[in-house]
């Protein structure tokens, strides 16, 4: 059966509190929730025969750099992956769309009220970051309205 799909793997607890301390030491107002952090790996709106894909079920761990940026009105945290970016091109190439030119992994941190915010004053996240296994879900065309 096609349906549109979510995917997303969550940090985990320990990590989305450590990151949620570190964005109030450099002053980043209206952090999401700990448990709303994650990084999204596909989001399609046509429909994706979820037969055909299966999900990454392990716990995957980045210890890289990482950058703070604006996207639209959102802090974000980006991390270049090569292991995310071959987990996004499998649904991309079980047909998933993605509305975006390129996948940046990122995690958004806060979505307003930071506009004031120079982020060149901002010291990057050292931690690693723990995430947990990929979850699948239908598309939510109302998740703003659930954060």
């Amino acid at each position: 059966m096609k349906n549109s799909l979510y995917v997303s793997r969550s940090l985990d607890n320990i990590t989305a509190t450590n990151v949620i301390k570190w964005a109030k030491s450099n002053n980043i107002n209206n952090l999401l929730a700990p448990e709303n952090l994650h990084v999204t790996i596909a989001y399609s709106k046509t429909p994706v025969d979820w037969d055909k894909i299966k999900p990454n079920k392990f716990e995957y761990v980045f210890r890289g750099s990482k950058q703070i940026k604006f996207l639209a009105v959102s802090i974000v945290m980006t991390f270049d992956s090569p292991f995310l970016r071959t987990s996004w091109k499998k649904y991309m190439d079980a047909s998933a769309s993605w509305d975006w030119d390129i996948y940046i992994p990122h995690i958004t941190l806060a979505y307003n009220g930071n506009e004031n915010i120079d982020l060149t004053k901002i010291t990057p996240y050292q931690g690693e970051l723990r995430f947990l296994p990929e979850q699948m879900y239908l598309l939510d065309d109302n998740w703003e309205n659930s954060i």
